[in-house]
């Protein structure tokens, strides 16, 4: 009982205090968020699905397009530097930690599904994608593996 008192008095106590918290966050910002990456001048960014990288620099926000890119999904750093992500039907690739990026891969336009992506190092991954099938039931899905940096992709599973 004396337990069950003393957790209502914490309880009231904390709920009566005023919060220092401000609202940092850029609105609106409704994006889905598939990264992230802190890089060693204490920049952080948030790659979002909208295809943009939203960056905190010095207690400021910006949000920067990846070109003209409408869909931004799954992305896998495998070092500092080298950052490989879904972008709308293809893949994309940057080599200096996400200043610039290019496409290594562009799909057919029935790919429907981008499941995963992962890289080991920046030459070697796996790509997990697919599309559903003629009823829109089922997805039918491919794995393809790449170790070239996504020069060429071989299909493992289809």
């Amino acid at each position: 009982m004396k337990s069950l008192i003393l957790l209502l008095i914490i309880f009231i106590f904390a709920a009566s205090q005023e919060s220092n918290l401000i609202w940092q966050h850029p609105i609106p910002q409704s994006n889905s968020i598939y990264g992230c990456r802190i890089k060693e001048n204490g920049v952080i960014n948030f790659f979002c699905s909208n295809a943009s990288i939203l960056t905190w620099t010095s207690g400021e926000w910006s949000i920067d397009p990846i070109g003209d890119k409408e869909y931004l999904g799954e992305t896998q750093f495998c070092d500092r530097q080298n950052c490989f992500a879904f972008c709308d039907n293809s893949i994309l690739s940057t080599p200096n930690g996400g200043d610039s990026w290019f496409e290594i891969h562009q799909f057919g336009t029935e790919v429907e599904i981008r499941k995963d992506l992962f890289f080991v190092d920046e030459n070697t991954g796996w790509c997990l994608y697919g599309y559903f099938d003629m009823m829109g039931m089922t997805d039918v899905l491919t794995l393809a593996r790449t170790e070239d940096r996504g020069g060429s992709w071989t299909i493992l599973i289809d």
